[in-house]
């Protein structure tokens, strides 16, 4: 096969990677409280920022809901408008991808061995808490935003009477089919 039929058909693999990573990427930047067309860029941007740092073959380079969070916590502490909070986003990203830069020349990837499990566990264990409290809105179907968990907790409680069926019982027909 040449070269040139090798990269037609490195197309239909980039594309259906794209279809599955865009939307992901979509969700997070809901999560993080960014536009989803920041998400779309960040995304690809990423993607060629791997393509030409990156030195694995086998590495998974996508949105994560954990950096969704963290970012989601850093902007929270930005006292500002939309257009403050993007330009800080934009920030923090350059800087944690130049950290990883430099970390990954000083081939400081061993340094993970000493994170114990549990103190790992808890982190995603209370990210998936986190993620899940932060998605509930949605689900049912409220445009409910807060600054904290508890107390975006006591505003969908009290909003329980408002709820939408339609919007919970898709939801939850999403959550089990994922389930399964």
């Amino acid at each position: 096969m040449t070269q040139g039929a090798e990269r037609t058909m490195d197309a239909p693999h980039g594309l259906s990677v794209a279809g599955l990573m865009l939307p992901e990427a979509v969700a997070y930047a809901g999560i993080a409280g960014l536009p989803p067309a920041r998400a779309i860029v960040a995304a690809i941007a990423g993607s060629l920022a791997y393509a030409l740092a990156g030195r694995s073959r086998f590495a998974i380079v996508s949105p994560t809901s954990s950096s969704a969070a963290i970012l989601a916590a850093t902007l929270a502490t930005v006292p500002g408008d939309a257009v403050t909070r993007g330009l800080m986003a934009t920030l923090a990203v350059a800087m944690v991808g130049l950290t990883f830069l430099v970390a990954g020349a000083a081939r400081l990837g061993g340094l993970t061995g000493f994170v114990a499990r549990p103190v790992l566990r808890g982190f995603a264990f209370g990210l998936g808490i986190t993620i899940v409290l932060r998605q509930l809105p949605a689900v049912v179907g409220l445009p409910v935003a807060a600054p904290n968990i508890f107390i975006l907790v006591q505003r969908l409680l009290l909003a329980a009477p408002s709820w939408q069926p339609v919007s919970i019982a898709v939801g939850a027909g999403r959550f089990c089919a994922v389930a399964v």
